[in-house]
């Protein structure tokens, strides 16, 4: 029986527990490696703040994991620490090359085209690499909490969508990528653990989401890219933070 978009296999407070399989061989790609909140801080400042950064740790798991961002200030700060990572938009660059794995971790809420973006991300997956999308939930307890004592939601300056598994499934499907796996994350603070009951007995009021893909078939662009070979058993990975 196909895979309904709203079936998610589970919910887990770290999102690291779900990436580690799929990055620790072969070549990673990390879109939006930078992080930026640029309203509240500077770039440099959070990036030496945030020693637990998404992307740091996909490197601690993987050496040959590369970075893109289209915050140049950050790009040049991570290259400073000696990392490889590009600055560029993730919806038109050509690496000339695959990945078996791309993490996009609380990124496809920011960019101006979502199909686009998408479908470079899917150009750019081996044929049997795994997309692996994180976004926040527009229906989490805490957003909901927010409607209700002031009217209106708190929406991030720098967001152009949401998306829920059923949305986001959608897109997914119509840039060529098949859903294979799903799941709530609830990374609140003790002081928020009535949240994570509220979303325990209802997971959709959990406070992001996380979807894996791999393409659905070739496509004619696949003739046109090199791949990049899977390494042995990279391929036999069951399921197991961009904070």
């Amino acid at each position: 029986m196909a895979r309904q978009p709203h079936e998610m296999t589970g919910m887990v407070r770290n999102r690291l527990e779900i990436i580690k399989p799929y990055v620790r061989s072969g070549c990673v790609l990390d879109v939006g490696c930078v992080d930026a909140r640029t309203a509240r801080e500077d770039t440099a400042s959070r990036l030496a703040r945030k020693t637990h950064l998404l992307f740091r740790r996909l490197v601690e798991l993987n050496p040959d994991t590369i970075g893109i961002d289209i915050d140049r200030e950050g790009i040049q700060a991570l290259q400073e620490e000696g990392y490889n990572v590009i600055c560029g938009d993730a919806a038109e660059v050509d690496f000339d090359r695959r990945f078996d794995t791309i993490v996009a971790g609380e990124v496809i809420e920011h960019v101006s085209n979502v199909g686009l973006f998408l479908a470079n991300l899917r150009r750019h997956l081996a044929p049997d690499g795994v997309l692996i999308i994180t976004t926040p939930n527009p229906y989490c307890s805490r957003q909901i909490g927010r409607i209700w004592r002031t009217g209106k939601p708190k929406i991030h300056a720098d967001h152009t969508a949401w998306f829920d598994p059923i949305t986001l499934t959608a897109a997914l499907q119509r840039a060529g990528l098949a859903v294979f796996d799903g799941y709530w994350l609830n990374n609140q603070r003790r002081r928020a653990r009535w949240r994570i009951w509220r979303a325990m007995f209802r997971r959709y009021f959990s406070r992001t989401l996380m979807l894996l893909a791999r393409p659905k078939a070739s496509n004619p662009d696949d003739s046109e890219r090199p791949s990049v070979a899977t390494e042995a058993g990279s391929a036999d990975m069951g399921p197991a933070d961009r904070s």
